[in-house]
């Protein structure tokens, strides 16, 4: 009896000493997991890489797929960095400096239009309201959808005026989309002014706030590829959505919103049926140096504009 007594403890203490061991290794499993899971987010882009999550001005290095240094900078206060002309390849990593943490291997693109991902295009936008529609390098933008039973900035209209109304104008709406640097993704209304007057006829109209402009996220700068390409990724998501007729678009805008549209035209989205740009320049440079001569009764404010609103939103920067 004794014997069978201690028989029992014996393989009790065995089990016990095995379910010990097995949670040991689980428990280190798991730390070496949270161990090597850098506590900041870096992603590959075109030709950039992004970084968030950090410290304000903490240092942080570029290395390439061979292991060399490529660029070190410092995060801004906001705890964001950005890495640009960064040749296309697999396998760049972000380290941070004062510990030699690694991000996992990123993929850095170029500029070609072909989608990285077709699937981003099925994500859902709805017929109506304040927004956003993430892009192939996961940057989300602003938009604002008006449906023309619901016209941009319809408290401001004439009291006369009459609204789209009855069943010609429920969906499927023609639509079309305004795009730009400027505050058009406003609820309010965009700045243009424009999107009321296709509204009236009958359109719905997507106005959509430029990369790193108002509450878009992602960083601006001056007409850029990744620009055309949110333009591609723009006409894809719109168009594949259920209340666009015909799942076609077309775009509209004038300055900045018709420059736009023959950036992102260049690159022959699919469900991109006709664009109207107005008031469009021929070249940067003809209109930065014309003849030679800089021209600073409109481009530089112009450009010192762009970028005060490309700053983060504040009481004295930054854009609506």
């Amino acid at each position: 009896m004794s014997y069978g007594t201690e028989e029992r403890k014996s393989s009790m203490l065995m089990r016990a000493g095995r379910v010990a061991a097995v949670f040991l290794i689980l428990v280190s499993s798991l730390a070496g997991a949270a161990a090597s899971t850098p506590p900041f987010k870096a992603a590959g882009s075109v030709n950039q890489v992004y970084v968030t999550g950090l410290a304000p001005n903490q240092q942080m290095s570029l290395i390439t797929p061979r292991g060399k240094t490529l660029y070190t900078q410092k995060a801004d206060l906001l705890g964001g960095l950005l890495f640009r002309d960064v040749p296309q390849g697999t396998g760049y990593r972000v380290r941070r400096s004062s510990d030699g943490v690694k991000s996992a291997p990123l993929v850095v693109h170029n500029a070609a239009a072909a989608p990285w991902d077709p699937g981003i295009y099925g994500q859902t936008i709805a017929p109506g309201g304040y927004q956003y529609l993430t892009t192939r390098d996961g940057t989300k933008l602003a938009l604002t959808v008006h449906p023309p039973t619901s016209p941009a900035g319809e408290p401001g209209l004439p009291s006369d005026t009459t609204l789209p109304n009855g069943p010609d104008f429920l969906p499927p709406y023609p639509t079309l989309i305004e795009y730009s640097g400027y505050a058009y993704a406003d609820p309010a209304g965009p700045e243009s002014g424009i999107a009321v007057l296709a509204n009236l006829m009958g359109f719905a109209v997507v106005d959509i706030s430029m990369r790193g402009m108002g509450c878009s996220g992602g960083a601006f700068d001056f007409f850029e590829p990744l620009q055309n390409l949110d333009g591609y990724d723009i006409i894809e998501t719109i168009a594949h959505q259920p209340w666009v007729l015909d799942h076609k678009v077309g775009m509209m805008g004038i300055s900045y919103g018709g420059i736009s549209q023959l950036f992102t035209a260049q690159l022959q989205p699919p469900h991109l049926e006709a664009i109207s740009p107005l008031s469009v320049i021929d070249a940067t440079a003809t209109t930065l140096y014309p003849g030679g001569n800089l021209n600073d009764g409109f481009a530089v404010a112009w450009a010192q504009e762009r970028q005060s609103n490309a700053r983060p939103s504040g009481p004295k920067s930054g854009q609506p």
